[in-house]
């Protein structure tokens, strides 16, 4: 008799358990793999239609999300930069941080030294022969570095 009750209580467990997985929306929502059809999202609306729905499988939103702030002046020159290898972009930057990040990015072994003398700015100048260096190797463009302590660390790269 007690193998029978504990049968009973076994199923109407199992039977509780797939209710609440079923009213959760954990189980059945999704279509059959060969289908074609998207899952519905839960937002209400048909699947596949409406502004901003997926084309296809795995395909992101046509319409980006409004949280994303579309890329700064800044960020464009330096997507330039780094993809056409063109320094004279970096000279555009306004921050810092991300003219830096450009003139690595951008200058290459081939870059002629005379591209760094573009710049009207001797802070850029210097960043620019002193990121030169560091892929050159070539430590007497160390020379036309004019801030004296980037200098001096510019020389010991040899």
């Amino acid at each position: 008799m007690v193998g029978m009750r504990g049968k009973k209580v076994l199923l109407v467990s199992l039977i509780l358990v797939s209710a609440l997985f079923a009213l959760s929306g954990c189980i059945g929502t999704a279509p059959a793999p060969d289908s074609g059809a998207a899952p519905d999202s839960g937002t209400g609306a048909a699947t596949g239609t409406g502004a901003g729905a997926p084309s296809g499988p795995g395909a992101a939103p046509a319409v980006p999300p409004k949280n994303i702030a579309p890329p700064s002046q800044d960020e464009q020159l330096f997507a330039k930069a780094a993809n056409e290898k063109n320094v004279s972009y970096c000279g555009q930057i306004q921050n810092e941080w991300t003219k830096g990040r450009c003139f690595k990015k951008a200058l290459t072994a081939e870059t002629p030294a005379s591209e760094c003398n573009q710049f009207p700015s001797t802070d850029d100048r210097d960043k620019c022969y002193n990121n030169l260096v560091t892929i050159t190797k070539n430590t007497s463009l160390c020379e036309n570095i004019a801030n004296e302590t980037r200098k001096e660390a510019c020389l010991k790269k040899s």
